[in-house]
């Protein structure tokens, strides 16, 4: 688990999610996820980006330099964000 939080919406066919994490619960370090749909992983990473940035420590309660998170699903899926924005334009600007 990235952190403890309030999901809603976290099911095949929904049209809104929605995740309020507990901000002492965010933990960094290696994390695997898969939509078991073609559903997109960008949306994934974009919910658990926010976590890693401000997560203090890692599972284990000592801190961590880096997390690793390992995604499955579609990167091209309707009404989401596709690599390419990834890569052209979210990463270079939060480099």
């Amino acid at each position: 688990r990235l952190c403890v939080g309030q999901l809603t919406g976290g099911a095949v066919g929904s049209n809104e999610v929605s995740l309020v994490p507990c901000p002492c619960s965010l933990a960094g370090g290696d994390y695997e996820a898969d939509t078991g749909t073609a559903g997109s992983c960008m949306l994934m990473l974009q919910q658990s980006l926010p976590c890693l940035l401000f997560a203090p420590c890692g599972r284990d309660g000592r801190t961590v330099s880096s997390s690793t998170v390992t995604l499955r699903g579609g990167t091209d899926a309707d009404m989401a964000p596709t690599v390419d924005y990834l890569t052209g334009v979210l990463l270079p600007t939060l480099e």
